[in-house]
């Protein structure tokens, strides 16, 4: 399944498991009725700003709308949460996330944990 149909579907299961019609939706997140439209089809991604505040309204957890259950060529949880904030970042943010992961290397309790030298 296609990373946005696979998105757009758990928005969709979230949304319903919480007994909200679209537009309720749309109204408590401050968008239009169209965007998430266009999510729950698939044809535009949200925000992650849009997908935290889903989240903390449908009582999910981020991580959960990128996890397939069901697949067993999984990235941890971590690892998508991370991918996801990266792609989200204008390129200043992304250079500062890079700097502060290759910073890791001189923390020592990290170096101990990790066997990085």
């Amino acid at each position: 399944m296609e990373y946005r149909s696979f998105i757009a579907s758990k928005i969709v299961k979230a949304r319903k498991a919480v007994g909200l019609k679209q537009e309720e939706l749309a109204h408590l997140i401050g968008v239009s009725v169209t965007s998430t439209n266009l999510w729950e089809n698939g044809k535009q991604m949200p925000r992650l700003e849009n997908l935290i505040i889903i989240s903390q309204i449908t009582n999910k957890p981020l991580h959960w709308f990128f996890w397939d259950e069901n697949s067993e060529s999984q990235k941890t949880r971590e690892e998508i949460f991370i991918l996801t904030v990266y792609k989200n970042l204008n390129r200043r943010g992304k250079m500062h996330m890079l700097e502060f992961i290759d910073n890791l290397r001189f923390v020592d309790k990290y170096r101990e944990v990790c066997s990085v030298k």
